[in-house]
């Protein structure tokens, strides 16, 4: 029987910094909630009050614990070294009181908290890496904390080989674990409008490593040709004023549409006529991952790395060089050109979720956890 269906039930302390909206905090709820689902206990704790409600839905059978500490972790000041210290005061004394398995760790300042935390305690504590070390390295004195906790953790989880490639220096027990890719439901009313036309469509945080203003430059490029097509971006962030300014500039006034976060965007997302990820580097695209499971034919940038576990160029989508608008909107064209060519691409990429299902991915976590044994109680 596969790990999903027969297991000994884990004890699972599950850190990470909050759970707004966000990639990370997506697949944590994914992975918590099918965790709690089969009977493991998972306590989860966040930087966040006690009182905040997470953005994605969370089982009642996982204990969420908010420290009352969000301020960056990264803050070198007075007032950030001591919530650090406070946190990890804090979630020591949950190691001490919950007796975990694993102390499972989403993110690498929460790695570094939950592995000072640990010292000393004999446990199975996970670092895992959730973008990619080499393209976002810590700064300062976090890149020394961070190379310490990595180096501490039993095992240090990467999402691709790129990321496993540069933790290999680190600690000799590294494991490659992919996003489980779980088909949206699409039946419910969406929480965004369409446009009116046939629509190319992204979604991400709304900063500079998501790449937007590549695609609207992209889009610009091809705006006149297909008239009868607007540009969806779906998220929210920092540079939504800019891109903002810059489609008004390139005269796509009308043309753009600005979609803001959304917690059900998947009815609007399906009915997309192509779906591009313009990422300057990510650290799994989980944003290609849910629109290929949706059938959508798509095109991402190979500076988006992870992409290229996903994507069979010509066959389940298309990949592009990072940084270059003119090859993105050429093959954004392909698409829109030949609908035929665009729903072969659309009904291979739908095949994700085979390899990447969430009853695989799970046996992947469970060999991973229960690798060094479990900890002691």
């Amino acid at each position: 029987m596969t790990g999903a269906q027969s297991h000994n039930k884990l004890n699972i302390l599950f850190l990470i910094a909050d759970m707004q909206g966000g990639g990370a905090q997506r697949v944590a709820s994914i992975l918590c909630n099918a965790w709690a689902a089969r009977g493991d206990k998972v306590t989860m704790v966040t930087n966040e009050s006690p009182d905040t409600q997470s953005f994605y839905p969370l089982s009642d059978d996982i204990d969420k614990t908010g420290l009352n500490l969000l301020s960056s972790s990264q803050n070198s000041t007075g007032k950030g070294l001591l919530s650090n210290f406070k946190r990890i005061v804090r979630v020591s004394k949950l190691i001490r009181d919950i007796k975990p398995d694993v102390v499972l760790c989403f993110g690498y300042d929460v790695s570094v908290i939950g592995t000072l935390a640990a010292l000393g305690l004999h446990k199975n504590v996970l670092a895992c890496e959730r973008s990619d070390p080499a393209l976002y390295p810590s700064a300062g004195i976090w890149q020394k904390l961070r190379d310490f906790a990595y180096g501490k953790a039993a095992r240090v989880i990467v999402q691709t080989q790129d990321a496993a490639d540069v933790c290999n220096r680190l600690n000799s027990n590294v494991d490659i674990i992919p996003n489980p890719v779980i088909r949206p439901d699409t039946d419910g009313d969406a929480d965004i409008k369409a446009p009116a036309s046939r629509y190319i469509a992204t979604m991400g945080r709304m900063s500079n490593e998501k790449g937007h203003d590549i695609l609207i430059d992209a889009f610009a490029t091809i705006a006149q040709r297909h008239k009868d097509v607007d540009l969806l971006l779906i998220g929210d962030g920092p540079n939504r004023p800019a891109y903002e300014a810059m489609a008004d500039n390139a005269g796509l006034a009308g043309r753009v549409h600005f979609a803001g976060q959304s917690k059900n965007p998947f009815p609007v997302l399906k009915q997309a006529a192509v779906f591009v990820l313009p990422s300057r580097f990510e650290g799994f695209p989980n944003a290609l991952a849910e629109a290929m499971a949706l059938g959508l034919p798509c095109v991402s940038t190979s500076s988006a790395v992870g992409a290229k576990a996903l994507v069979d160029y010509g066959r389940n989508g298309l990949i592009v060089p990072g940084e270059d608008p003119a090859a993105m909107a050429e093959a954004i064209d392909s698409l829109l050109s030949d609908e035929v060519f665009a729903k072969q691409l659309g009904d291979c990429a739908a095949e994700v979720t085979d390899y990447l299902g969430l009853a695989n991915v799970l046996e992947m976590w469970d060999r991973v956890i229960t690798a060094n044994g479990k900890a002691d109680g």
